[in-house]
């Protein structure tokens, strides 16, 4: 079939909220993987490649007039616009950030990318057309972020394949496709502001973000560019309890990730040590406290990192009213401390079924203050034997 590019549609006008006359069939459904990160700006349709090509209903503008398409990395929203078929929407969420569609009822149908294959999954909706299955066995939608490009095929019940990048096969055998305009990642507003858990909310303000590592008390990530645009390299410094507390605060930091049990965390904040630590012992990195919750399993492993090694240390619970040793489950390794506390075992502060409570951290002997050896001592007085004489000199 012999098709020609289409030009640019005139504006039309705004997309409003439509009504579904059909129930969606939850056993047509195929949800597609992907982990949602923390939310991040969008990205947008460049202007010069805004088109897919249906064999059977032709070009589908993914640019036009008040569509406003939008991708996230978990996610799209907006819609497209075909000239016979009219609005065909991405999906029911239109507030940004981080989302994931269920797709298991018309309210909360949508299009999907996976964070790290960039494929896309979900469906999207036109009141003419029907459901359009963005992740269709043998289409193989996807969205490219360093490239930006669009790629693989949609499957329509009643269009029939519409293809999201290709060659126009006429005598010019120009090539069309869906794209994404060139963006370079910069850094959001999470960027040098001191958290004790991995920030997942404004972490970029261009890009898309990356998976949050947390090491050595420094929270980093990265905000990838889009379609060739440069990456930026972000971070922020771990909790800190400012160097209060003390004979026994410090002020370095550390981050923290619960890791294993299932477990919601309720509050995680690093404070002077209670009682000034224990005793004799200094707490170079304050108490960590944490409270978990809805633990599934009968322990619960969280991690903490350090902004200076912990290995040699002896790591302390604050536990009725008392500072114990925690012999069991913790280990201490380079900058990293490992904590494995049973629910309403020893070293949980919470007897609640499900619930554990850490008040803890490091300790170590107090630096030595530096003093002279015998030699020294005798040096030192030489040197102000000497010093005597030769004052008295001067007065002569």
């Amino acid at each position: 079939m012999t098709v020609t590019h289409p030009a640019r549609e005139r504006a039309h006008c705004h997309p409003h909220r439509h009504r579904h006359h059909r129930a969606l069939a939850a056993a047509t459904l195929a949800i597609g993987a992907g982990g949602l990160i923390g939310p991040a700006t969008a990205a947008v349709i460049a202007d010069n490649d805004p088109y897919a090509w249906s064999e059977n209903a032709g070009w589908l503008n993914f640019k036009a007039e008040n569509g406003n398409v939008q991708v996230y990395a978990d996610h799209l929203e907006g819609y497209i616009w075909h000239q016979n078929l009219g609005w065909i929407r991405l999906g029911t969420y239109t507030d940004g950030g981080s989302h994931r569609y269920t797709n298991t009822s018309e309210t909360n149908y949508g299009v999907n990318r996976n964070t790290s294959t960039g494929a896309l999954s979900g469906y999207a909706w036109s009141e003419n057309a029907g459901w359009l299955n963005f992740g269709a066995t043998d289409g193989n939608a996807s969205v490219e972020r360093s490239s930006g490009a669009f790629s693989g095929a949609v499957w329509s019940q009643n269009v029939g394949w519409i293809s999201l990048s290709g060659t126009v096969q006429d005598a010019t055998s120009t090539p069309y496709g869906v794209g994404l305009a060139q963006e370079a990642g910069a850094c959001g507003d999470a960027a040098d502001v001191a958290t004790l858990q991995p920030p997942s909310s404004e972490l970029c303000a261009g890009g898309f973000p990356g998976t949050v590592t947390s090491a050595n008390g420094v929270h980093r990530w990265t905000c990838a560019g889009i379609s060739g645009g440069a990456d930026a390299q972000c971070s922020a410094s771990g909790g800190s309890d400012g160097g209060g507390g003390g004979g026994g605060g410090g002020d370095g930091t550390v981050t923290f990730v619960a890791s294993a049990g299932g477990c919601t965390v309720e509050e995680a904040q690093v404070i002077s040590p209670p009682r000034n630590g224990p005793a004799g012992l200094v707490m170079p990195y304050g108490v960590v406290d944490f409270s978990l919750s809805g633990c599934s399993a009968d322990s619960a492993t969280v991690e903490l990192t350090f902004s200076g090694p912990v290995a040699g240390l002896t790591y302390w619970k604050y536990i009725d009213d008392a500072w114990t040793p925690m012999t069991d489950g913790v280990t201490l390794a380079g900058n990293t401390a490992t904590l494995t506390i049973a629910d309403n075992g020893p070293f949980d502060a919470d007897d609640s079924k499900g619930s554990i409570d850490d008040p803890s951290g490091p300790a170590a002997p107090p630096e030595p203050i530096p003093t002279l050896s015998v030699w020294g001592l005798l040096a030192s007085a030489g040197l102000l034997g000497l010093f005597g004489a030769w004052r008295q000199r001067r007065r002569r």
